[in-house]
């Protein structure tokens, strides 16, 4: 499994992720972390955060538009304004699937890790290996 979602992760993006999931998967105090997991979350509320405000500006513009007549730099504003707010969509899109895949990847590598013994005398005692 954790092949096929190798193949569906972004090259760039997954040599990325396991690079940092490498270099942060423990921290000193021993604690696991899914740091890059969280960055890509991050990004997507920035995202979705800037996405309410160009929309509440864009509410804003077309009410002074109604009001005070047509005005090129308001109308262009809202126009410039809906481009970046598909775009950013988009990227919304993009950064959901990436984090739904980059969830997978890591439990993938959390249950490869978790299932190898540490050695054989403690698979052979707790009976998971034969």
């Amino acid at each position: 499994m954790l092949t096929q979602l190798k193949t569906k992760f972004h090259f760039k993006q997954l040599r990325s992720m396991e690079s940092a999931i490498g270099q942060q998967r423990v921290l000193a105090d021993g604690d696991q972390t899914d740091a890059p997991l969280e960055i890509l979350k991050q990004e997507k509320c920035r995202l979705e955060n800037a996405v309410v405000h160009l929309k509440d500006s864009n509410v804003q513009l077309e009410e002074a538009l109604r009001e005070s007549g047509p005005d090129e730099e308001y109308t262009t504003a809202v126009s410039e304004n809906k481009v970046v707010i598909r775009e950013l969509e988009q990227k919304i899109k993009q950064l959901e699937e990436d984090i739904r895949l980059a969830t997978q990847l890591l439990e993938c590598e959390m249950e490869d890790v978790g299932s190898k013994p540490e050695n054989s005398s403690d698979a052979r005692s707790n009976g998971t290996w034969l």
